[in-house]
């Protein structure tokens, strides 16, 4: 019995031995399945590719919603200009009038007149003409349109503001088109400072930050003469005026300090298109406009914005060397006996004093 025995005890260590590696397996896969498992998170973000921070805040659809709002304002202003267009009456109503009035001569024609978006000094000198007898049947309609028409330019910072400008030269006298233009500019370029303001600061950061971050820190070197610096800037051409007025709410310039520098640093380039509005039949491109000679005026115009910084500027330094002066003689007279010093400034007659004193 004890013979037979060992062979049975040797066959159930071996089942024992075989069942304890078959848990072992059993335990040991799920474990490698969950170290692969923890990899692969890791393994893949590694391959995921990276990219750039405009092109992230692009995919990240935040600019979605701003740009939903400003569509809706912007097809609002466009319906508004649309509605004041449709007020003026049609051109043959218009050569009815004009003939009526004496302002059309016999052989004139309806095709003659235009009323479109020119695209040339040619094309605006014909549109000027249907232009110039609305104004005399029409004025205050023409008006409200020109005006809508110049805020929804500059709110939107679309182009075409100058020919405005232009038109509004050679329809009004000098003084009343330099003060329409400069007062209906500077109320565009603040639309477009609170649109910036409230749906834009976030976009605009994202998506330019270089010259936004450059910008900030010119107008805190500038803190202290801030008004200055904006008139500098708006009265050259020096910085493109849709980045001013983009930047400036998101750098922090208050909407006074940057009124203020939009009317009047406007006022060069305002009398520079105004005036070409006056000759509008010796101008035959823009580059006429931006003349070397009209660059250099707006250049003279806004050193001038810089002259009171430079003289306090002046001042200050001369104050400084002043002080300097003052200071330096009263070490002189100090070094030389005219104002006792302190005996913590003499230990050496402390020392003696004391040796003196002592017993």
């Amino acid at each position: 019995m004890a013979a037979a025995a060992v062979p049975a005890m040797r066959t159930e260590r071996k089942d024992a031995h075989a069942y304890a590696s078959l848990k072992q397996s059993d335990t040991a896969e799920p474990a490698e399945t969950d170290v692969e498992a923890a990899c692969s998170p890791a393994e893949a973000k590694e391959t995921k590719p990276q990219f750039p921070p405009r092109m992230q805040y692009i995919r990240s659809l935040a600019w979605g919603r701003p740009a939903l709002m400003l569509l809706l304002l912007y097809c609002l202003g466009l319906a508004l200009v649309y509605w004041l267009f449709s007020r003026l009456p049609d051109l043959r109503t218009l050569e009815a009038v004009a003939r009526q009035q004496g302002l059309l001569g016999e052989g004139a024609e309806v095709a003659a007149l235009r009323l479109s978006l020119p695209h040339s000094f040619d094309e605006l000198r014909a549109v000027r003409r249907t232009v110039e007898l609305y104004r005399q049947q029409y004025g205050g309609q023409l008006l409200a349109l020109m005006v809508g028409a110049y805020l929804f330019l500059q709110a939107f910072m679309i182009p075409g503001s100058v020919v405005i400008n232009v038109l509004a030269g050679s329809m009004y006298t000098f003084p009343a088109a330099l003060a329409f233009v400069g007062v209906v500019s500077t109320c565009g370029v603040s639309i477009n400072y609170w649109l910036t303001r409230w749906f834009l600061k976030d976009v605009v950061t994202n998506l330019i930050p270089q010259r936004v971050q450059a910008f900030s820190q010119e107008v805190r070197r500038h803190q202290a003469h801030l008004l200055n610096y904006m008139l500098f800037l708006r009265a050259t051409p020096l910085l493109p005026g849709w980045f001013i007025s983009l930047a400036s709410p998101i750098v922090g310039v208050p909407f006074p300090t940057f009124f203020i520098a939009s009317l009047v640093g406007h006022q060069p380039l305002n009398f520079i298109t105004v005036q070409a509005g006056r000759t509008l039949a010796e101008i035959r491109s823009m580059r006429d406009l931006y003349s070397p000679r009209n660059v250099v005026f707006m250049l003279l115009i806004g050193g001038v914005a810089l002259l009171p910084v430079a003289f306090k500027f002046q001042q200050q330094k001369r104050e400084r060397r002043r002080k300097g002066s003052a200071a330096a003689a009263a070490g002189v007279a100090n070094g030389a006996g005219g104002t006792p010093k302190s005996p913590a400034a003499l230990p050496g007659v402390v020392v003696v004093a004391a040796h003196k004193v002592a017993p």
